[in-house]
């Protein structure tokens, strides 16, 4: 996500729009991954999954803010 954002294909503020989405994909890769009845264990499988999503929005802003810096210097 670092390398979309730094040549400017993602931002921060889509990400943080689509959130909904984020879910729905997780939700779906959980049931991939992992494939049991059992619904504490998808949801044990797809809660890091929307932790890293938002985590890549944090880093997707960081990536933002270090292209503005540069472009104003």
């Amino acid at each position: 996500m670092y390398f979309l954002a730094a040549g400017g294909f993602v931002g921060s503020a889509t990400l943080a729009r689509q959130w909904r989405m984020a879910i729905m994909a997780c939700l779906i890769l959980g049931a991939v991954i992992c494939p049991t009845p059992d619904l504490v264990t998808w949801i044990m499988v797809c809660l890091p999954l929307f932790g890293l999503y938002i985590v890549s929005i944090g880093v997707v802003r960081w990536a933002e803010s270090a292209r503005k810096n540069r472009a104003a210097a």
